[in-house]
């Protein structure tokens, strides 16, 4: 079979596993189909003291020696994800002290407080103790080791920081040249870029986050060669502000074969905007990760409770992960306190859902999705984007370093089809843009750029504002709407836009030739500054700045929103205002837009001779008759094959292609888009 899909499915376990469960787990195993069993252990959340001795570890092992070898007989891979190797939270009403039982060096926040839970990340007699953890299990054969993802260096527990232990602040005052007190360390990482510190700070978290993972994959090597060490992880924003940089990360781990586990889909069934902001996340770490590491990407339920999240929900993060073409997915649907045999008794909507939507999920598989070859807006990100965050010296903690990524959200809530590659159009948010030397800007400048305000004033910092259009920045103007003032860049002139939950409009002086296509007006109707602003350089390239701040978070009405995917944002006129600009600085048709649909989720796959389009409806509402409006350069589709839920192609009923102005290629079906069900279409040329 090629490609074939993998489950991996988190099994919960300690060493007092009855007989009973065992049963019960070989049951869902098998009625689920499912490829490898991944044993989180040994103990976990609802029945997890924390760490555990070397003598709890081996109790455990040695229960579960003889399971692994019933897998083996029943042609299932036995796997172990390791449970607490740094920390994990703690439940609120019941905090964890591990000082009587381990003589570690405890970790310190930054005022002061010694953690009666995490060790500090260089104390030896911790790393000794984790690896020899991972020794133990690593002897049962298993065919990976799973560190999970508190493999961090934002501590958690009763310290949700980083350490500031007197050996922490000794390294950094080593690094940094001159001796910096407890006090003095947060304010310094906080102060603006060119900021040395910071960029010390960032370089130790990263090594120490990999010396740690390198220790645990020699441990494992050491005691078990067969046995690959692999990570889950968590999303790549946070990591960015802990200085992460994957391809030593990857390189620690060694072995012939790593594996990665992003997440994928929420904890719960949530919101368009929630389900929207999971899979880019899980996008983002496939584009970003080395292209030689595969994936499994995870999709929990967390805390398992068929009340709060669907099989359909579960299902369509399924059909993601091959989408996105990663050919495996670890499911973790069954709760953590244990006790399979009784949970199955109330209710398995899982094991069964899993086993018939197989057939399905290989069909998509078998297309042979590679991470290189979607189409799209290109979302621009680069791992380094916290070296030079600004405006954060208010922030209590390093980690408030890191960056949203709102239009990542919004441009497919609105339509438009997004890629993480070099595309005719890039979208900047943030201070991403200062990691470009200036020989990358003018190459990416002499394209189509879409800048939020915060990334044009950090363009105008290189001294490069001129590429924009940009002369100096002029202050910030408070707004109640922006209303489209230009016909071909929204159509309705007049029509207005709410802007209860963005920013303030970040607002700039021009140089000749710059466009205002809106304004931002106050409640008398009153302009109180320019809304969107297009400008065509010197380079061939077109720009268009858009004046709100990515990095603003916005709470009214008791409703707290990333400025630039907020229920205003997200409104018919912003999208056609957007399709207008977008075509503008694409000189033509976008590869990927679906009308008529709010806040669906549009994937463009371009592959030799054919595409691949996949529209998925994040709303209550079904949409019918889906429509897509394409234009990838050297494809012009003639006929169409829908994916049926049975896993079989059939021939699309009722399709209409026809050829529109500029090039563009509009699909028209009478498919119907149900809720969280995605519609996977194949074109051929």
């Amino acid at each position: 079979m090629k490609n074939p899909v993998r489950y991996n499915l988190r099994v919960p376990f300690n060493s007092t596993f009855s007989v009973a469960e065992e049963e019960a787990t070989l049951e869902v195993l098998r009625r689920g189909d499912i490829d490898e069993a991944l044993f989180f252990l040994p103990n976990l959340e609802e029945r997890s003291s924390g760490l555990q001795t070397l003598a709890e570890c081996q109790r455990c092992a040695d229960r579960l020696a003889p399971i692994f070898e019933r897998l083996r007989g029943e042609g299932i891979v036995p796997s172990i994800n390791m449970w607490w190797t740094v920390s994990f939270s703690d439940f609120p009403g019941l905090p964890r002290d591990h000082r009587e039982k381990f003589d570690f060096r405890w970790a310190v926040r930054q005022d002061g407080h010694e953690s009666r839970t995490v060790a500090c990340p260089q104390d030896q007699a911790w790393r000794q103790h984790t690896r020899e953890m991972y020794a133990i299990f690593a002897r049962l054969n298993p065919a990976r080791m799973w560190i999970d993802d508190d493999m961090r260096m934002t501590l958690r527990a009763d310290l949700h920081d980083a350490c500031f232990c007197d050996v922490c602040l000794e390294e950094m005052s080593r690094r940094i040249g001159r001796t910096i007190a407890r006090s003095e360390l947060v304010p310094a990482i906080m102060a603006d870029p060119p900021n040395a510190v910071r960029d010390n700070w960032l370089e130790f978290l990263d090594d120490l986050c990999h010396d740690n993972v390198r220790g645990l994959a020699d441990a494992v090597r050491e005691a078990n060669p067969e046995t690959q060490t692999c990570l889950m992880h968590s999303m790549l924003e946070i990591h960015n502000a802990e200085g992460r940089r994957w391809d030593r990360l990857i390189d620690a781990l060694g072995g012939s074969e790593p594996w990665c586990r992003p997440p994928i889909g929420p904890y719960y069934d949530a919101t368009p905007i929630t389900y929207c902001s999971s899979l880019n996340s899980c996008r983002l770490a496939l584009a970003v990760i080395p292209g030689h590491v595969k994936m499994a990407p995870e999709i929990e339920n967390y805390p398992q409770s068929r009340f709060m999240t669907s099989p359909r929900g579960v299902k369509m993060s399924l059909v993601f992960a091959q989408l996105f073409g990663m050919g495996a997915a670890t499911v973790s649907a069954y709760r953590y306190a244990g006790r399979l045999d009784l949970e199955i008794q109330r209710h398995d909507a899982w094991s069964g859902m899993l086993h018939d939507v197989k057939p399905y999920l290989q069909s998509i598989a078998e297309l042979g999705v590679e991470r290189h070859q979607f189409q799209g807006v290109s979302m621009f990100h680069h791992g380094q984007v916290c070296r030079h965050t600004r405006d954060v010296a208010d922030e209590p903690k390093p980690i408030f370093l890191y960056r949203r990524r709102p239009l990542d959200d919004a441009l497919p809530l609105l339509g438009f089809a997004t890629c993480y590659d070099a595309a005719d159009v890039t979208v900047f948010a943030g201070e991403h843009l200062a990691c470009l030397n200036e020989t990358e800007r003018h190459e990416v400048f002499g394209r189509g750029v879409l800048l939020d305000g915060r990334a044009a004033e950090t363009l105008l910092l290189s001294g490069d504002g001129a590429l924009a259009g940009l002369k100096s920045a002029a202050g910030e103007s408070g707004a109640s709407f922006e209303t489209i003032e230009d016909a071909a860049f929204g159509g309705l002139v007049g029509d207005p836009i709410n802007l209860r939950w963005e920013s303030t409009a970040r607002q700039f002086d021009w140089l000749d030739g710059a466009r205002t296509v809106s304004l931002v007006r106050g409640y008398d109707d009153r302009e109180t500054g320019h809304g969107i602003v297009l400008y065509e350089n010197g380079l061939g390239g077109r720009v268009a700045v858009i004046p709100y701040d990515s990095q603003a978070e916005i709470g009214t009405l008791g409703l707290t929103y990333e400025s630039m995917c907020t229920p205003g944002f997200l409104s018919f006129p912003r999208q056609a205002q957007l399709k207008a600009v977008l075509e503008w600085l694409n000189r033509g048709p976008l590869p990927l837009f679906v009308p008529d649909a709010p806040s669906v989720y549009p994937l463009l796959i371009r592959q030799e001779k054919r595409l691949i389009a996949s529209v998925t409806n994040l709303m209550t509402d079904p949409v019918s008759n889906l429509s897509l409006e394409l234009a990838v350069p050297g494809i012009v589709p003639v006929s169409a094959r829908h994916l049926q839920q049975d896993g079989t192609w059939a021939d699309a009923a009722d399709l209409s292609i026809d050829t529109v102005e500029g090039g563009a290629v509009t699909v028209r079906t009478s498919i119907t888009a149900e809720r969280l069900e995605p519609v996977v279409l194949v074109l051929d040329s």
